[in-house]
């Protein structure tokens, strides 16, 4: 029993050295949205703290697997850049970067109603500046990751991908 313990342990510590060595912080040094955004900062707040908090929970579901924490890094990005203070996607960046799965938190919204709002959002937001346009892309691909049964965003996000081509998320990692 205690060398089945002691081989449990190692395994477990094995996965978080692993998991530490593919983490990496998104380098957000200036923000993409200089707040020219047709959204009021609350919004953006709000926004950016859901978008942490559900790729905090697919790391989780993931149990921190290699790609769920790649998402992860483009979420956490993204979201950062969209509020910089955001408590909650700094707190998950750092526990990312100390080799932890995070524990599931309870979300504001189900998946289908999260991913409804993004898309309204996105759609809201095409009509508007070139950062508009931009967080337009992403607040609609975004929409098909959370629930890709959404169909009006997955034909939303085809025509953007023919019309503009695919977001190019490295805007918000860094590399």
């Amino acid at each position: 029993m205690k060398q089945f313990l002691q081989a449990c342990l190692c395994m477990v510590m094995m996965s978080l050295l692993m998991m530490a060595q593919e983490y990496r912080s998104p380098e957000v040094t200036v923000s993409c949205f200089k707040g020219n955004l047709m959204m009021l900062d609350r919004e953006r707040e709000k926004l950016a703290k859901n978008i942490a908090i559900y790729a905090g929970n697919r790391v989780a579901d993931d149990k921190g697997r290699n790609h769920s924490l790649a998402i992860a890094r483009r979420l956490l990005g993204f979201s950062l850049h969209l509020a910089p203070k955001n408590a909650t996607a700094s707190a998950l960046d750092r526990r990312l970067n100390d080799g932890e799965v995070p524990p599931k938190e309870n979300a504001e919204y189900g998946d289908e109603t999260f991913s409804e709002l993004l898309f309204t959002k996105g759609k809201e937001l095409q009509k508007g500046s070139k950062e508009d346009a931009l967080l337009s892309a992403c607040l609609i691909e975004l929409s098909t990751m959370v629930n890709p049964k959404n169909k009006a965003a997955v034909k939303a996000l085809e025509l953007q991908r023919i019309q503009r081509g695919t977001v190019d998320w490295t805007i918000f990692t860094g590399s």
